[in-house]
């Protein structure tokens, strides 16, 4: 296995295991924590006993989640009959999809 043309080694956070069967040999790779690190191309190599290699890749994406925030001034004092605007940002990923406004406590 390599990722991202670098070879992958067994480590806490990644788990490689092999299994022989009547068909040949399979190998799994576990990735037990997956951080934004872990994106990018993953390849597994197989040679035989007359140095013929095969490849098949992959390639991984992760998605960056972050919590939304919403902000919006505690306070806005407003005179009567002047037209006010209020702003709500909302940002986060992945992006707010509506915001909603309530009068009222």
């Amino acid at each position: 296995w390599s990722h991202q043309n670098n070879p992958i080694s067994e480590s806490p956070a990644v788990n490689i295991t092999y299994s022989e069967n009547s068909q040949g040999y399979t190998s799994l790779l576990t990735i037990l924590k997956v951080e934004l690190s872990n994106q990018g191309n993953y390849t597994c190599t197989s040679t035989n006993y007359v140095d013929i290699e095969e490849t098949a890749s992959v390639r991984i994406s992760v998605p960056v989640i972050s919590p939304i925030k919403v902000e919006v001034l505690p306070l806005v004092e407003v005179e009567l009959g002047v037209l006010e605007t209020i702003t709500c940002n909302a940002t986060g990923h992945p992006v707010a999809e509506a915001i909603t406004w309530y009068h009222g406590d």
